[in-house]
């Protein structure tokens, strides 16, 4: 079937409705998780963008619904992470999306990047977004690897419009998502 733009903005306003109708941290996990498990997703993170310093006990109540391995968010929460991380620096600042393997980070910055290969959380992107009320969230996912359960069914608008998650050449599929420790990793992501 041939995808018109009215299909998609049909399916963007059911996704929407599916979202409108989440009422706990339960219910948005699983609205996000049926979105992204089909791209190949297997961790994602919604949370509030902090304007500024958050003290260490108030860090966890901006996430707002999450699936990142537990031990990562105990160190990341416990090491205060959240001031350094360049996935939300970029979320505060910028509008567009952030791919993690183009990130620019220095010191601490690098050093969150590399730890979180340790759990996983080697290939993916953050995507800045506003609320209906104006509240500054990002929406964060990673894949292991890259390995696509399945093509997916749907596609979904929004502005600014995120590059795509796979690119359609498999040579630039490699590029997109490289393996941690790979010799072609960005100096910025999983190499070392």
């Amino acid at each position: 079937m041939k995808r018109t733009s009215q299909n998609l903005l049909a399916d963007t306003h059911a996704l929407m409705k599916s979202f409108e109708a989440c009422r706990t941290k339960a219910d948005l996990e699983e609205a996000v998780r049926k979105v992204s498990e089909p791209m190949g997703v297997t961790s994602h993170l919604v949370g509030i963008v902090p304007n500024g310093t958050v003290r260490p006990r108030d860090q966890p109540d901006y996430v707002l619904a999450g699936t990142w391995p537990s031990e990562w968010a105990k160190r990341y929460f416990a090491r205060q992470y959240v001031q350094e991380d360049p996935a939300i620096e970029h979320a505060r600042t910028r509008i567009e999306p952030l791919r993690w393997d183009s990130a620019r980070a220095t010191g601490v910055g690098q050093r969150i990047l590399q730890e979180a290969c340790e759990f996983g959380l080697s290939h993916g992107m953050t995507i800045p977004q506003f609320t209906l009320d104006g509240l500054k969230i990002g929406v964060s996912f990673s894949a292991i690897g890259w390995t696509p359960r399945r093509k997916p069914r749907r596609r979904f608008c929004f502005w600014p419009p995120p590059p795509p998650i796979a690119a359609s050449s498999s040579r630039r599929k490699e590029r997109a998502f490289l393996p941690c420790g790979s010799q072609r990793a960005s100096a910025n992501a999983c190499s070392g």
